[in-house]
């Protein structure tokens, strides 16, 4: 390791490796790891499990770095890795590579929350010297909504780890027929809702509900279920594990993901990466992810997602789909990813 790191990573998220930041953290620190790229100081929560298996040096944000920002020890470019981070460098000369993921909460919260969620995110931009961001959904987004002063905007997609597993873990599931995947946190951008409703017409599949399930939607989910007599077809599985994940996949006839807000939306190349068949909406950025291997909602209405599945079944598994889909999903790689973030870190240092 060098004397004096010259990258100081922000990866506060980094403890929670069930949200979509706290992965983004670790595989890109991971892949940074395996290409021998040590010269990164990274600033975390609190220790973890995998900063054993690293040779980065780390700082502990404390709350205090919330106000007077983070002292660096030397480091010459601060990637903030998120657009709700509230770490940024003491120092206004630093560089910093500011990560957008998503403007999701232009779905989810009223006018004037998302007015004042612009207005910290357009504060950020300010301080920012470069943004990444993981689609060109997310990048037109920004492009809509914040004045990028010019600045420039990267787009570097997320990568796949997936396929890189090999140990699986099965998931007992109370039923014995195939069944459909819906992979992610169970919220209403998800719309979740449509997928238990549309079960009603494929009577004979299941549907899995793997993610984070604490949410009172995830409530009002469980209860729809029961309403339309689905408890034997239909079953909320909660957080899995990795090698859980990975199990869920294989085994599964398809991913089903009609989520109306998107940053980017991993879950489509991970099944992707097995050859598994995906059927998305056609809005946010699943399209640009998916290119033109899935299957695609035009209309979030249960009884047309049904018809396009059922349709599907007879021609969703033929090799040559199967071979198509795992050659789209390998052009999405976390070392790739590496590079780039090194390449546009190079440009400050």
């Amino acid at each position: 390791m060098t004397k004096h790191s010259k990258i100081f990573f922000e990866a506060y998220k980094l403890n929670n490796l069930y949200s979509g930041l706290g992965q983004f953290c670790f595989h890109l620190l991971d892949a940074f790891h395996q290409m021998h790229e040590h010269d990164i100081r990274v600033g975390i929560n609190k220790p973890t499990q995998w900063l054993n298996s690293w040779t980065f040096a780390t700082t502990v944000l404390k709350p205090q770095h919330r106000y007077w920002g983070v002292p660096l020890q030397h480091q010459k470019v601060f990637h903030a890795t998120h657009q709700d981070t509230v770490f940024f460098p003491r120092k206004k000369s630093v560089p910093v590579v500011l990560t957008v993921h998503d403007l999701n909460f232009l779905y989810k919260y009223s006018p004037f929350r998302s007015k004042l969620k612009l207005h910290h995110l357009q504060r950020k931009i300010n301080r920012a010297d470069c943004i990444t961001a993981v689609s060109e959904f997310t990048a037109s987004q920004l492009r809509a909504h914040v004045n990028l002063k010019s600045k420039p905007v990267h787009v570097i997609y997320n990568g796949n780890a997936l396929q890189q597993k090999t140990n699986t873990a099965k998931v007992h599931i109370n039923t014995q027929a195939p069944f459909l995947l819906f992979m992610g946190t169970l919220t209403e951008r998800k719309q979740v809702h449509l997928l238990i409703d549309m079960m009603q017409y494929i009577p004979d599949l299941a549907l899995c509900l793997a993610g984070t399930a604490h949410s009172t939607y995830a409530t009002l989910l469980a209860k729809q279920i029961v309403q339309l007599k689905l408890q034997s077809r239909v079953f909320i599985l909660g957080e899995v594990s990795e090698s859980q994940r990975l199990w869920l996949y294989q085994n599964c006839e398809a991913l089903v993901f009609p989520s109306v807000a998107e940053g980017f939306g991993l879950p489509v190349i991970e099944a992707m990466s097995i050859g598994k068949p995906v059927f998305i909406s056609n809005v946010a950025s699943l399209p640009e992810i998916a290119g033109s291997h899935a299957y695609v909602w035009n209309t979030l209405k249960s009884p047309e997602m049904a018809e396009l599945v059922n349709a599907s079944l007879q021609t969703m598994h033929m090799p040559l789909n199967i071979q198509q889909r795992i050659a789209h999903a390998a052009q999405f790689s976390w070392n790739a990813a590496a590079l780039k973030y090194l390449s546009i870190y190079q440009n400050y240092m």
